[in-house]
This record gives structure tokens, C-alpha cells and sequence, in this order.
């Protein structure tokens, strides 16, 4: 009796929870509606006023819109979606999701391994040893109990950066044909099929509906995902010598650090102050584009933050460009998700 099995993607979801640089701790803003659209709003003033500096630099077109600024070809990953320095209290490596995601990411190479051996004892002739079948049967449906509990949390909590990293994970698994039920749906029918041969029955047919075949590697991310230990920028780069530059990068992580908290109480925003908040989101990753655009340029981008960011998309199977379309999908299904709300509460 031959497994056949891939452990669901965990692991990959465990490296979005890898910081960069340190979380500063900041106030939260009030969760009152006027109070968060304020916030936004000088946010967005600061984003405007940036375009105007960098149209006069030739970084940008002269629209004056956030969406008429051209991305260069050549522009590396920025710290935007996983690559976040800034961790919500729901999911900094201490908090409850991000030991509860260790926690898992540590356990599924496991699994992996003995799987591997169970198929390749099966398919050398070799008779498994039931007891340790059924061990590993109901170590793997532990497993899948907590990731489907902390799935449910993930999609359904207040914070923004638990729900984006939710939906990057839905987003890209559907590129492949697949959803977070499908996996979770295979790994409960290997579960069964284990059992099944621990009493001597025979295995069940797999449930109708069901794709069984398995998703590419990299769709689910590597069980071993590199870590990002190295910042952007040394702060010895020579355009630091520059105070307007200096400012401006402190500006604009001081900005992007309050926004994350700010998207502590997303969930609790009407759908009009989600939108609002998406926005903001897209204009920070302009800004940093921006930052990022200049530094390409002078030839000071810190090497090994870029190698270990490379790394990181290679284990994802993924360019920076088709990272970044990935995330530019994420928050687009986000997007519908607020509108969706929207129209059941017969906002206008």
C-alpha cells in the first residue's frame, strides 16, 4: 500500500511572520471612523507631497494620481506584504498566531520525512509498521486541527496583516487550482487512508469533488524557508549623508509602522474605511518604490538584503515582479471582500 502525500503549506505561511528590522512600539489610533479617516488623510497628504518631490526628480509621471506612477522593470522586492518590518500584536513571532505558526512550520518537515519512508517501505515490498501509522495518523490530524484553527483566525480576526497573509495564501494557491479546502481535504483523506490500514480495511475512495492531485511544490512555499535577516538599507549608504533623505526614510517608516497598528482594528472599519485603508496601503508601497527606485539607481541597495529576498521568492516559486502581482491580487480580493460587505449593508 503506497502514501502518497504533501504536507499543506504551513511552513510558508510561518515565514510571513519574519520581521526585518525591529516593531516599534507605537499608540494605536482610535477605532472611531472620523478618527481613522483622519489618519489616512495625513497620510495620503504625505504620499502627495513625495510624488510632487520625486515628479521633480523625473521618479514619476506628473499626474499627480497614485495609480499614474510607472513601476520600473528593474525595481527588486520592497518591504511590502510578508516582507513587512512592522508586525501587528497578532502576529509578531511572540504573539498567540506567530508561536502557534512556529509551532507547526517546525512539526511539517517532519511529517514530510515520515511519509517519505512509509511510501518508500510500501513501495519496496516492505510492510509498514501499523503502530507507527497510526502514531503518525493521529500526530497529523492534531496538526491539521490547529491549522485549520489558526486559518479560521487568520481570515476571520480583526487585524489587517492576519487577513492579508490569509489571502495571499487563498490567492496563490488558486493560481494553481487549488484552495485552502482542497489541502486540508487531502491531508483528512490521507489521515483516513492510514487508518484504514492500521485495522486491515480497506483504504476509502477519496471524497467526490475532491482533486487529489497534488499542487507543485512551490504553490503551498518550501518547508524550509530561508530566513530575511538583513535590513534594506546599512544606513551608510551616501545618500544618508543627505538630511532631506534621512527625514524622508524616517517619515515614511514612522508612517508605515503607525499604519500597521492602525490595521490592528481593520475588521472593525465599515467598508468604506477598509477601502480607505487599502489605499493607504498601496501608497505606502509606492513610497517605497519610490525610496527603493533612488537606490537602485546610485547602485545602493544592500546586497544581502536582495539575495536573501531572492531566496525567499525562489522557495515561492515566484519573480519579484509575479510577487508583486500576487500581492497586488491579494489586496484586490480584499478589496471585493469590503465591497461585497458594502452592498449587503446597503452602504452608499
Amino acid at each position: 500500500m503506497a502514501f502518497v502525500f504533501r504536507m499543506p503549506a504551513v511552513a510558508h505561511l510561518q515565514r510571513f511572520m519574519t520581521p526585518i528590522a525591529a516593531d516599534p512600539q507605537l499608540p494605536l489610533a482610535s477605532s472611531t471612523t472620523a478618527t481613522v479617516h483622519d489618519h489616512l488623510l495625513r497620510l495620503k497628504s504625505r504620499a502627495a507631497l513625495q510624488r510632487r518631490h520625486c515628479a521633480a526628480e523625473g521618479s514619476s509621471d506628473e499626474s499627480g494620481e497614485d495609480d499614474g506612477w510607472v513601476l520600473p522593470s528593474v525595481l527588486p522586492v520592497t518591504p511590502i506584504g510578508p516582507f513587512c518590518p512592522y508586525r501587528s500584536k497578532a502576529c509578531s513571532l511572540e504573539g498567540e498566531l506567530g508561536q502557534n505558526m512556529g509551532s507547526l512550520a517546525m512539526n511539517s518537515p517532519n511529517f514530510a520525512q515520515e511519509m517519505a519512508k512509509i511510501s518508500l517501505d510500501a513501495q519496496m515490498g516492505r510492510q509498514p509498521e501499523p503502530g507507527k501509522v497510526g502514531k503518525l495518523a493521529d500526530d497529523l490530524e492534531e496538526s491539521l486541527d490547529k491549522w485549520e484553527v489558526l486559518l479560521a483566525r487568520l481570515q476571520l480576526g480583526d487585524d489587517f496583516q492576519s487577513r492579508e497573509y490569509y489571502k495571499l495564501t487563498e490567492c496563490h494557491l488558486k493560481r494553481q487550482g487549488k484552495t485552502l479546502r482542497d489541502i486540508g481535504g487531502m491531508v483528512r483523506f490521507q489521515v483516513q487512508a492510514m487508518r484504514a490500514f492500521v485495522t486491515g480495511m480497506p483504504p476509502p475512495a477519496p471524497p467526490p469533488g475532491l482533486d487529489m492531485s497534488a499542487p507543485p511544490q512551490n504553490a503551498v512555499g518550501s518547508l524550509s524557508p530561508p530566513s530575511i535577516t538583513a535590513d534594506p538599507f546599512t544606513g551608510k549608504e551616501s545618500a544618508f549623508q543627505s538630511k532631506e533623505v534621512k527625514d524622508e526614510y524616517y517619515q515614511l517608516c514612522d508612517d508605515h509602522a503607525k499604519l500597521i497598528e492602525l490595521g490592528e482594528r481593520y475588521g472593525q472599519f465599515d467598508p468604506l474605511g477598509k477601502c480607505a485603508y487599502l489605499d493607504q496601503i498601496s501608497s505606502i508601497e509606492k513610497r517605497w518604490d519610490v525610496f527603493f527606485y533612488r537606490f537602485s539607481l546610485m547602485g545602493e541597495l544592500n546586497q544581502q538584503f536582495k539575495e536573501q529576498s531572492d531566496e525567499y521568492l525562489v522557495a515561492l516559486g515566484l519573480g519579484a515582479g509575479e510577487f508583486r502581482t500576487l500581492l497586488s491580487e491579494t489586496h484586490d480580493a480584499m478589496r471585493e471582500d469590503a465591497e461585497r460587505e458594502r452592498n449587503l449593508n446597503g452602504v452608499q
